[in-house]
């Protein structure tokens, strides 16, 4: 994945200006990544250009821009759908086993009624089904697995010159 990288500390280790004229360095002009370029219908996602010049574009993954929202939106998306599901199984599925609803964090002492399971079937499970929906969607629709809580930013390299990657 690095190798124009490699290629470069090869050559620089025999000598500064040769690896600056292979690389072409010298006659390039360098752009800011914010800067836009001549190429009208082009779309950079922000913050994906990683580096430019004349001889080529040097992108990053589109989702690492992505990458703080994934953090913030398993708070908000992740953790209350989480708890949704929790809540089916407490008044659906361990009263069934275990004859008593079980409450957030402990099983109540009282014996689970016909209310108790009218209540978690008929409510909770098209909710719990919606959340595990929403959490599949979240996941991988949305692609939020591809930058869930990773430091990776592969780098894709334009060569503008040959027109090859």
């Amino acid at each position: 994945m690095f190798n124009a990288e490699y290629g470069y500390a090869r050559m620089r280790r025999k000598s500064k200006e040769k690896a600056h004229r292979e690389l072409n360095v010298d006659q390039q002009q360098h752009w800011r990544t914010t800067e836009r370029g001549k190429a009208r219908t082009a779309y950079l996602p922000q913050r994906s250009a990683y580096a430019q010049n004349q001889a080529y574009l040097e992108l990053c993954n589109p989702g690492w821009d992505m990458q703080w929202r994934a953090g913030f939106g398993n708070l908000g998306v992740v953790l209350p759908a989480l708890f949704i599901i929790w809540m089916w199984y407490g008044f659906a599925v361990h009263p069934i086993f275990f004859d008593q609803v079980f409450m957030v964090v402990r099983p109540s002492m009282n014996a689970a009624g016909w209310g108790d399971f009218v209540f978690g079937w008929l409510f909770f499970f098209p909710v719990a089904l919606g959340s595990l929906l929403l959490l599949y969607g979240w996941f991988y629709g949305m692609g939020m697995r591809t930058s869930f809580f990773t430091f990776a930013r592969g780098r894709v390299r334009f060569n503008r010159i040959t027109r090859k990657v």
